[in-house]
């Protein structure tokens, strides 16, 4: 009698779903390396990472290795005070969990994501610093 595979207890599967989403957002076009990330927004690497550390962009680690990062397009068109102000507040949080924040469409902006909000000059940029501040405390029915 031939036995099964053992199945693979949930936090596992969740854990395996994670990482196969992550490996394919980091190879979304949309998320720049540090070269292209440059040409971009016509700065040279070392300006980048200054304003990465200054939590005034956010990078991705790539999930499959250290020391690959990815830089999210949008950002560079962002406005930086308004980009800033929502970075800062995840400054001690994962960049995945700041990622998974940013792209996620969100009722309590209209049905936008925090990315299409920053991005939109015309919404007001507190309605998402206090979505963000549901989400880091943990607040029900942050959505």
């Amino acid at each position: 009698m031939s036995e099964l595979p053992e199945e693979k207890d949930p936090p596992s599967r969740a854990r395996e779903r994670w990482r196969r989403h992550a490996v394919e957002e980091y190879g979304n076009p949309q998320n720049l390396t540090l070269s292209q990330a440059g040409d971009y927004a016509r700065l040279n690497p070392k300006a980048i990472r200054a304003r990465e550390i200054a939590n005034q962009l956010y990078a991705l680690p790539d999930p499959t290795r250290t020391g690959k990062w990815r830089y999210p397009q949008w950002q560079f068109d962002a406005q930086p005070l308004r980009l800033a102000c929502i970075l800062q507040m995840f400054s001690q949080t994962n960049r995945w969990v700041l990622h998974s924040f940013m792209v996620n469409r969100r009722n309590m902006l209209n049905g936008k994501s925090p990315t299409e909000a920053i991005l939109d000059e015309s919404t007001d940029i507190q309605r998402v610093v206090t979505l963000a501040q549901m989400i880091l405390t943990g607040e029900q029915g942050a959505t």
